[in-house]
């Protein structure tokens, strides 16, 4: 994603936090993040630590509230 510059994001202690997404960037003072889902089911891994295999469907959702 970010090698085709559709997301941008700043490591953590978990890996890739995204950040930015087709332009939009989440709004801290808003507690917006960009939540990862696989087939609608969220994953706990980091955008960059999170396996991807031939027909996976992912989703990213701009969520607010921590």
């Amino acid at each position: 994603m970010t090698e085709q510059g559709l997301a941008e994001g700043t490591d953590g202690p978990y890996g890739m936090f995204i950040t930015t997404v087709d332009g939009e960037t989440a709004d801290e003072s808003k507690e917006q993040w960009w939540c990862i889902t696989k087939s609608g089911e969220m994953v706990n891994t980091g955008a960059d630590q999170t396996p991807i295999q031939d027909q996976d469907i992912f989703e990213l959702t701009l969520k607010e509230g921590y």
